[in-house]
């Protein structure tokens, strides 16, 4: 004797199911973003990475007021030796000429041979990337240009003095003018795109 399974109750919208009868229905799965792969580039290495060139030469500070400066030191020091030479030769040359100006000249040309192997020192360390050669390069500069602003005070005390412009307005000008050339090489050599390059150099 067979027996048959009735069906169940139907049951409407309205109704619903009985606690353990259906299981809950699973929650969606929402997917992730799509991302695009990272490009790499030729060698392996990301340019935001240490290791790169480029992140290097993003890192890397400007130069330009290192190097300008060091360049206008070497001038500034061959012209300080040139005036020392020229100086001694002009007293050697014409020793009763000059004879109560002998000790002032001798002086100028001492200082000019110290100040001059000074700048060209510190040029040479300074473009090394040597922080020493800095501070000789800014000192050397510093002490030249108060050379300068003080020969043309000088002059122009001279001037007033004796009531002849001509004789001293002219010269006074001209060491005004050579002033800026110690001037630039000392702003140059003290700002701080320069301590930047510096301390760079030392960390390579």
């Amino acid at each position: 004797m067979s027996y048959q399974q009735r069906p169940g109750p139907i049951r409407g919208w309205w109704e619903q199911p009985e606690h353990g009868s259906q299981p809950a229905a699973p929650t969606p799965r929402v997917p992730p973003a799509y991302q695009a792969p990272a490009v790499m580039p030729a060698g392996g290495q990301h340019p935001q990475t240490p290791g790169h060139p480029a992140y290097h030469a993003a890192m890397r500070p400007s130069g330009g007021a290192a190097i300008t400066a060091g360049l206008l030191a070497i001038a500034g020091g061959l012209l300080g030796l040139t005036t020392m030479i020229f100086l001694l030769v002009l007293v050697g040359a014409s020793p009763d000429d000059f004879a109560d100006a002998r000790p002032v000249l001798v002086t100028s040309a001492a200082l000019s041979g110290v100040l001059g192997l000074m700048l060209l020192l510190g040029a040479a360390m300074l473009l090394a990337g040597l922080a020493v050669g800095r501070a000789l390069v800014a000192t050397a500069a510093g002490v030249v240009l108060v050379g300068h602003l003080a020969g043309a005070v000088y002059l122009l005390v001279q001037m007033n003095s004796h009531g002849a412009p001509e004789d001293f307005l002219a010269p006074a000008i001209v060491t005004l003018s050579f002033a800026l050339f110690p001037l630039t090489t000392f702003v140059l050599a003290v700002l701080g795109s320069t301590t930047r390059w510096l301390a760079y150099r030392r960390s390579r």
